[in-house]
């Protein structure tokens, strides 16, 4: 992990904030016990979901704490990110099947919100709609921690949208050990 200098008009509060690895197609930093994700178009959907997920007592996201103007503020979740190489804590049958519940909670938590039908998502909902679909519950969306059993995610909802469950095909992707040649884990 490195630390950068970010300049104020991001929200920067004094000028120095821990840049985690990963983070795709954005810059996700730390500041004390928060993360900080540049807001996008979708961001208040997402911001429902969570105070959602929260309400529902869906524990395996984190918590929406606010914005900073251009940002929002997340808890900052303890542990490893399943960033490749995965560790091997993310791998194999004991985290396939963690990650499985952790979606089917995920799901069941959700399909009050789906009934709602709420607008505002990344992507237009896929009929028929009976939960909110993560969209890309992968292990470098996932943070593996040692207080519970399972992988703590799904990354905030990044990538939601209001769909029927589409399986863990994507989840299970590099999350067990694959023969040679065809990618994923080990």
């Amino acid at each position: 992990m490195a630390t950068a200098d970010l300049p104020a008009e991001r929200g920067n509060v004094d000028g120095r904030e821990e840049v985690l690895e990963g983070g795709g197609t954005t810059v996700v930093t730390r500041v004390g016990q928060t993360v900080r994700r540049p807001l996008r178009p979708w961001s208040a959907a997402v911001h429902r979901l969570l105070e959602h997920l929260r309400a529902a007592g869906f524990a395996g996201a984190p918590r929406f704490l606010g914005t900073d103007g251009v940002r929002e503020i997340l808890d900052y979740i303890e542990g490893e990110v399943g960033n490749y190489p995965l560790p091997e804590q993310a791998r194999g049958e004991r985290a396939l099947a963690s990650a499985a519940r952790l979606m089917r909670s995920y799901h069941d938590a959700t399909v009050a919100l789906a009934d709602q039908r709420p607008d505002g998502w990344q992507l237009p909902p896929i009929e028929p709609v009976e939960v909110v679909c993560h969209g890309d519950f992968a292990p470098y969306n996932c943070v593996v921690c040692a207080r519970i059993e399972h992988p703590e995610g799904p990354g905030g909802g990044a990538w939601g949208r209001v769909e029927h469950p589409e399986g863990l095909g994507g989840g299970a992707w590099g999350r067990v050990e694959h023969p040679e040649g065809l990618g994923g884990g080990a």
